[in-house]
């Protein structure tokens, strides 16, 4: 496995997390992640980065400001949350995620956040603090989604 496979590998999920908390289009996530990836390629080809990790967030960052032309900086928290099995995961692997995708595409961006997150292993309580919510909106986000999630399923 080369070296930027294995920086990939071992970034990919906290700055999705990043992407998807700062992004205010959740249809973009996807190709800020590919352009950003292929951006950093580039310049670790080029020059010796200290800091590759860093320097990802630190392009993922710029491209949000540029395409969305945001002003002002939010304050980014780069540690990574390990997740944890229970009933809801077992119904998000359940559901494809083309279904689940049109699904939240009719709901707000806050509450396709709050999913998306959750999905990738953050806690309600971190999502609160990610969003800027509080803990008892998200367990409302997400009780209410995944009880609609199971009436689809039936």
């Amino acid at each position: 496995m080369s070296d930027f496979e294995l920086f990939y590998n071992d970034t990919y999920i906290e700055f999705s997390r990043f992407l998807i908390l700062n992004a205010p289009v959740l249809e973009h996530v996807d190709d800020l992640l590919q352009e950003a990836y292929f951006i950093a390629f580039k310049r670790f080809k080029k020059k010796d980065i200290r800091d590759q990790k860093a320097y990802l967030f630190k392009v993922g960052w710029s491209l949000i400001k540029k395409e969305y032309k945001m002003k002002q900086e939010y304050p980014i928290d780069l540690k990574v949350i390990h997740s944890k099995e229970d009933t809801e995961k077992k119904i998000l692997e359940s559901v494809t995620l083309e279904d689940l995708w049109q699904y939240l595409e009719t709901k707000s961006i806050v509450l396709q956040k709050c999913v998306y997150l959750y999905y990738l292993g953050m806690h309600n309580q971190e999502i609160a603090d990610a969003l800027h919510l509080s803990l008892v909106q998200v367990k409302n986000y997400l009780y209410r989604t995944f009880k609609e999630l199971r009436e689809v399923l039936k």
